[in-house]
């Protein structure tokens, strides 16, 4: 091999950027914070809870949609959809872990081609989930179906933080 291409190869390498978790709409676990979560989804009525020390919870309830794709809460809601469509997030320690859209059912192949076209292939197919995964964080999609019967109530897009130390109390 000749030296130019050595050098080329060497600093090609060392010039690579990290892997970066996986933002969802300008939100990203282990970047956001909850204070910035809160301000950005004011309007949105955003509901936190500290149910764990360190760790709170929050679930945003209107004008949620994902790749077009809505979903359909509001808050004070008794259905399962309600439960599981919105936006949820994990945050330890005021820094998020955890961010989960959930919207309405059926449209999983918009919110795939989407996904798709931001980060490419999935590294893996199980199912109904599509999983996306690197040194950092995870990002799934799937379709959410009811525990208690075989309705579909919300399709998934779910990144996590993989670095456990930020995730210990959770």
């Amino acid at each position: 091999m000749n030296i130019p291409v050595l050098i080329v190869l060497l600093l090609t390498g060392w010039m690579q950027t990290p892997d970066k978790p996986y933002d969802l709409k300008g939100e990203t676990p282990g970047i956001t914070t909850l204070k910035e979560f809160k301000h950005s989804h004011k309007p949105q009525h955003v509901e936190c809870s500290s149910q764990v020390p360190r760790v709170t919870t929050c679930h945003v309830f209107y004008n949620v949609s994902f790749a077009g794709v809505v979903a359909h809460t509001f808050n004070g809601c008794g259905d399962v959809e309600c439960d599981n469509q919105g936006i949820f997030a994990t945050f330890n320690d005021g820094l998020m872990v955890e961010l989960r859209y959930g919207v309405a059912p059926f449209q999983d192949d918009v919110v795939l081609s989407a996904l798709k076209a931001k980060f490419g292939e999935p590294v893996s197919q199980a199912g109904m989930t599509y999983t996306w995964k690197n040194s950092v964080g995870t990002l799934t999609l799937t379709t959410w179906r009811d525990i208690n019967s075989p309705r579909f109530v919300g399709t998934m897009i779910t990144s996590t933080l993989s670095d456990t130390s930020l995730r210990n109390d959770i």
